[in-house]
């Protein structure tokens, strides 16, 4: 009674665990399942229970089962990051960690595995990475440079990262050639945001960044309409930040 009670207790403790965690046998099947796995792996609400692991993921090769077999002999497994590739061609990455479990003789009774979809994550790192290329072929081809930010703190701080890209790892800063030109551009400017301390100074902002100021575009209620009707502010001259922005092309 005390053994089916603590078995009892382990599965409600895996089935309602926040992390995806599966519980299998000497024979790769499923001694209990977390819920999150039946989410994670779009397995819907189906009884996983005694179901053989590579039925239900016949896309598993032969580098996942050795791992697999190398745990069932007493071995711990992890990554920080792997490729998986489903059945239907997607592709997902996953944070994960395989250990053996024993059973009350101390034998190795199966393998607990514990994953983290990554995939999301590791979008935005792709992502980020296009863009710095992007960015870095364009401070390479470069002549001048004018640096937008509003005076909040988070935008002046990734100005200053830009600046840093551009002052010292373009092309002609590392061939010792004449610097690229750099023009601050400060928008979204709000003087009553500024006197309650929820905007840095114009000062400050120059005083952090420390290049010429070419303009100050005011925020504008004119700025949001222009960007939904699709069409430049600058060619509202009759609002503020229309003309800000004229006289700082002009």
């Amino acid at each position: 009674a005390a053994l089916r009670r603590r078995e009892h207790l382990l599965d409600l403790f895996i089935r309602h665990a926040p992390a995806a965690i599966a519980m299998l046998d000497t024979q790769l099947r499923y001694v209990a399942v977390s819920r999150r796995w039946l989410s994670d792996y779009q397995l819907g609400e189906r009884d996983l229970i005694g179901r053989s692991h590579y039925d239900l993921f016949p896309e598993i090769d032969s580098r996942w089962r050795e791992i697999h077999q190398r745990c069932l002999r007493g071995e711990h497994a992890s990554a920080a990051e792997d490729r998986f590739v489903r059945a239907d061609g997607g592709t997902m990455w996953v944070r994960w960690e395989i250990h053996p479990w024993h059973d009350i003789d101390g034998q190795v009774g199966g393998i607990i595995m514990f994953t983290e979809v990554i995939t999301a994550r590791k979008q935005v790192e792709d992502e980020m990475r296009r863009l710095t290329t992007e960015l870095q072929a364009i401070v390479d081809s470069a002549d001048n440079a004018i640096i937008v930010t509003n005076p909040e703190v988070s935008s002046v701080r990734d100005s200053d990262r830009i600046l840093g890209v551009i002052q010292a790892k373009s092309r002609r800063a590392e061939q010792g050639l004449e610097p690229v030109k750099e023009h601050l551009l400060v928008t979204r400017y709000d003087p009553e945001r500024v006197e309650k301390g929820e905007m840095l100074k114009v000062e400050d902002v120059l005083e952090i960044l420390a290049i010429p100021l070419l303009g100050i575009v005011p925020e504008s209620p004119a700025v949001l309409k222009a960007s939904n009707v699709g069409m430049p502010v600058v060619l509202d001259d009759k609002s503020n930040a229309g003309q800000a922005y004229g006289d700082a092309v002009g």
